[in-house]
């Protein structure tokens, strides 16, 4: 069978049972803008370790190449493993390391307190409020229907997300199945989105806290909205990010804020956010001193 047609045939079909939308459309880029030209028309058994690591290397940045190879990964051993190939040529194949990311610029509590007050009164300040206070992804605060909200106790049923795939925007399920889950606001940003619903028509009551705005409309003005206003700024991801350092910093314990975040393993949270400051490393030390002291 040809490269071409088990990804057409067998793979995908096999992976529309199970991904979500925007994850297939991601799938279909590397497919196509790397994979498909130099694989397609090859049979299954005719791919060789050499083969692929000369295709690798000719992809031009480490990001493409290394996302491009895993579906490519998952295809062959896939083939392997339900018979359509006589072995898997990936397990010979050596990869360079997957660079480290630049460290993260994040907003400390003060600078998402800053961000809160400076969006006093704008068309987004619902977003604004959900993403500082709540660690919600992104596409879970733009998919956050002012119905979801119950601003008498505080609680916000996470349900959706809304997401651009393929140019359109549509609504998924959360990312995983604790993603679904239930959150309370804090008392101040209750208040205030209770003050802006009782603002808000009949129409506006029933939609979403962005309108009708796809996520990277959202991202944009809120770029623009940061730079006009004298505003500390990051992307919507890392406000999320933000937020989870900033509660791990007041003492939070992790496993709260994990599930807060809708992560399906702990360690997911202690690898991406459990990342103390240099104050609150230097704190440790002095607790560890005064412990060592007395003993």
């Amino acid at each position: 069978m040809l490269v071409g047609n088990f990804y057409s045939d067998v793979w995908m079909p096999h992976q529309e049972t199970r991904l979500r939308a925007c994850t297939l459309d991601g799938y279909r880029r590397k497919w196509e803008r790397h994979i498909a030209p130099a694989w397609a028309g090859v049979e299954l058994d005719r791919v060789t370790a050499e083969g692929l690591e000369r295709w690798l290397a000719a992809i031009p940045t480490a990001g493409a190449m290394h996302s491009a190879w895993a579906v490519m990964r998952s295809m062959l051993r896939r083939a392997e493993r339900w018979g359509y190939a006589s072995g898997d040529p990936t397990r010979r194949v050596e990869v360079g390391q997957r660079p480290l990311p630049p460290k993260r610029r994040l907003l400390t509590t003060g600078e998402i307190r800053l961000m809160l007050v400076g969006y006093h009164g704008h068309p987004l300040e619902p977003w604004a409020l959900v993403s500082g206070t709540l660690g919600l992804r992104r596409e879970e605060a733009c998919g956050l229907r002012w119905s979801d909200l119950d601003l008498r106790s505080g609680r916000v049923e996470v349900r959706r997300a809304l997401q651009s795939v393929a140019g359109r925007v549509v609504e998924v399920d959360p990312k995983t199945p604790l993603s679904s889950r239930d959150l309370w606001l804090p008392g101040f940003a209750r208040r205030r989105l209770a003050e802006v619903k009782r603002g808000l028509s009949a129409d506006g009551r029933r939609g979403r806290l962005v309108g009708g705005l796809a996520p990277d409309a959202v991202a944009r003005r809120h770029l623009s909205h940061c730079r006009a206003e004298g505003l500390p700024w990051v992307p919507p991801m890392y406000i999320r990010h933000s937020w989870a350092t900033s509660m791990l910093a007041a003492g939070v314990d992790v496993a709260v804020v994990s599930r807060m975040l809708g992560h399906a393993d702990i360690s997911t949270t202690v690898r991406y956010y459990l990342r103390p400051d240099d104050e609150v490393m230097r704190a440790a030390q002095a607790v560890w001193e005064r412990a060592l002291m007395r003993s």
